[in-house]
């Protein structure tokens, strides 16, 4: 299996993160540098790693079975999971 910590990961997820957050936080007129910062790191870093190791273990658990509702069923769980959403907010306050 090859590794999923790749300089590609790392510059998306800075990216991504950076500026989903960056847009709803000037929509609601919260932005903060420290907060865009916050992000980019823990996008580049924590997430970049993250998010690529739980799709390659859905991956690898259930599409060779052919349940592919299943693994529907996983990608919900982990995008709206109460503790990583938990984590997520606990981040942006420290950042804030």
């Amino acid at each position: 299996m090859k590794s999923l910590i790749t300089k590609r990961n790392c510059i998306q997820g800075a990216i991504i993160y950076a500026l989903g957050d960056s847009c709803a936080t000037l929509l609601t007129g919260e932005f903060q540098v420290s907060r865009l910062i916050g992000m980019m790191q823990l996008g580049g870093t924590l997430y970049a790693v993250e998010i690529p190791w739980y799709f390659a273990w859905i991956e690898r658990h259930f599409e060779r079975q052919g349940f592919e509702w299943v693994e529907t069923g996983f990608d919900c769980a982990g995008f709206f999971n109460p503790l990583w959403i938990a984590r997520h907010l606990a981040f942006i306050q420290c950042f804030s």
